[in-house]
């Protein structure tokens, strides 16, 4: 069986830019981390590289972060400020987009072919091929692994744009919040 080429550079094209829109991302954290530690690119970039994973990246940015921003008066019942409650939701909604990011690095691609219209009828079905990342039936077999369902090409342009967002809100938060806040 063959395959719609449009629909497989469109999967593939989105996957590309997903991958790029990462690592903008990334490029966001990477300013966070420079501003946080007040050193120069190159000492900055030791530390931020030497930790090898996105999500410890994450955490060693969220770590340097929480320490610019202003303490809780009291450690029992005190309430985060503003801008850690900012800080954190950013946090979290990266930490979600993670989860995709991961799936698109990690599994596996498949080609699913469908019939347009009936067998039962004179005219010979249309053939529609679509693609998905899906999570292998080996992985499945994981209890923690949640049964997710594939992601398609709407998925990612979905997760595209909320990376494009995320851009943006962490420019945002760096250039004008965390500013404020360090010395």
């Amino acid at each position: 069986m063959e395959f719609d080429e449009t629909t497989n550079r469109d999967f593939h094209t989105y996957i590309g830019f997903c991958i790029t829109a990462w690592a903008k991302v990334e490029e966001e954290l990477f300013d966070v981390c420079q501003k946080c530690l007040g050193t120069p690119r190159t000492q900055a970039a030791i530390v931020y590289y030497r930790t090898p994973t996105l999500n410890g990246r994450l955490e060693l940015v969220d770590e340097l972060v929480l320490a610019a921003l202003p303490q809780r008066e009291r450690k029992s019942g005190g309430h985060d400020s503003a801008e850690v409650k900012a800080w954190r939701t950013i946090k979290a909604d990266l930490a979600d987009l993670l989860k995709t990011r991961s799936r698109i690095a990690h599994h596996p691609v498949s080609v699913r072919f469908r019939t347009k219209g009936s067998l039962g009828t004179p005219a010979m079905p249309e053939l529609q091929t679509s693609f998905e990342i899906y999570m292998s039936g080996r992985e499945q077999a994981r209890p923690r692994s949640g049964g997710s369902k594939p992601l398609t090409v709407t998925h990612l342009v979905h997760h595209c744009l909320h990376l494009q967002k995320m851009v943006e809100r962490l420019k945002t938060f760096a250039s004008t919040t965390l500013r404020a806040h360090l010395k």
